[in-house]
């Protein structure tokens, strides 16, 4: 048998950190698909067991437990939670093909959804939305070191852009679809500002946070508190809703990302401030980190298509990965099944 998924990645429009404090922030599907290729052969003499592979080497599952590249123990819950009350009657193969995109893009919980979508589909299994969001969450949970918003597992699943919202009375992420889009002849360019050096997300929260003055949790605020601290951004967040369609304005969209990157200037590098300065020098309306930020942190660009081509050389003359990407028009989903 043969099955083969993909789900999209993702990027952050607006609202990192502060959507930490309550606020709404945008997150749209990518055309970057991460893709899943499952195989199963009969072996005379083996003991049945997966094989998983990936561009960063190689593990085994077999009795519950997934050894060999630390970077796939990952993936190792989705398999425990799918393959609870199955006993393998054959080997399995699984090639987990990376779509490139940079740290930031939701890729381990893209490639969650899109493994459990695999499994269920070879297992003949009836599934839901919510059980491939929970792929996608239980990757999370360990590539982030805690339980994350749900934001990426949400987008890969769904491949619809989402507002998504916390709530502290009770506790909570909520997500809606919206209707957004890029003006007309625009584009967005993705840059990868990695050079051999990352800093994760809970140091860039905290850093944040003491950028603020910011002593409590986020569930200990007052909300005259949460009010001051998210007051500017709001603003900016209005403009993200009002500008991000075919018709809106390009340059008041491309202010909306500067001004909503000033507001983020705590987690930035000078790495992230070079290509800013290279791709605004080069004609973008508008460039702003994505994501936590941070040493290795990536950036979205707003750019017009005439110029997308030069911006994008220019910042590879530097040695910054960058790409273009479109909203992705489909979220998980079966590719094939032989």
């Amino acid at each position: 048998m043969r099955v083969v998924t993909s789900a999209p990645s993702k990027i952050i429009l607006c609202g990192e950190h502060f959507v930490v404090y309550g606020a709404p922030a945008l997150a749209i599907p990518t055309n970057n698909r991460n893709k899943i290729i499952l195989r199963s052969t009969t072996l005379t003499g083996e003991t049945p067991k997966i094989i998983m592979k990936s561009d960063v080497g190689e593990s085994i599952y077999m009795n519950r437990k997934l050894e060999g590249r630390q970077e796939l123990n990952v993936f190792a819950p989705v398999l425990n939670n799918i393959l609870k009350e199955h006993v393998l009657d054959e080997t399995i193969e699984i090639d987990i093909l990376h779509s490139g995109a940079p740290k930031g893009m939701g890729s381990s919980s893209s490639i969650g959804v899109a493994l459990g979508l695999a499994l269920f589909s070879y297992l003949k299994r009836d599934y839901t939305e919510e059980d491939l969001f929970e792929c996608g969450q239980l990757v999370d949970e360990i590539a982030h070191g805690g339980r994350p918003s749900g934001i990426d597992a949400k987008t890969a699943v769904r491949g619809r852009p989402q507002m998504f919202q916390r709530s502290f009375n009770p506790p909570s992420f909520n997500f809606q679809d919206v209707d957004i889009n890029f003006p007309n002849s625009c584009s967005l360019i993705v840059v990868d500002t990695y050079k051999g050096e990352r800093e994760s997300t809970a140091e860039l929260i905290e850093r944040f946070a003491q950028a603020h003055g910011i002593e409590k949790k986020p569930a200990e605020l007052t909300e005259e508190e949460r009010r001051q601290l998210l007051r500017d951004y709001m603003i900016v967040y209005s403009e993200f809703l009002s500008q991000c369609h075919s018709e809106g304005s390009p340059e008041r969209l491309g202010n909306a990302f500067n001004e909503n990157h000033k507001l983020l200037m705590s987690v930035s590098t000078p790495e992230i401030e070079e290509v800013r300065t290279i791709s605004l020098d080069a004609g973008a309306y508008g460039a702003k980190l994505t994501g936590a930020g941070g040493k290795g942190g990536a950036v979205i660009v707003l750019a017009p298509q005439s110029e997308k081509e030069n911006i994008i050389k220019k910042l590879e003359e530097r040695r910054y990965g960058a790409f273009s990407i479109e909203i992705a028009k489909e979220g998980a989903k079966v590719e094939m099944i032989l």
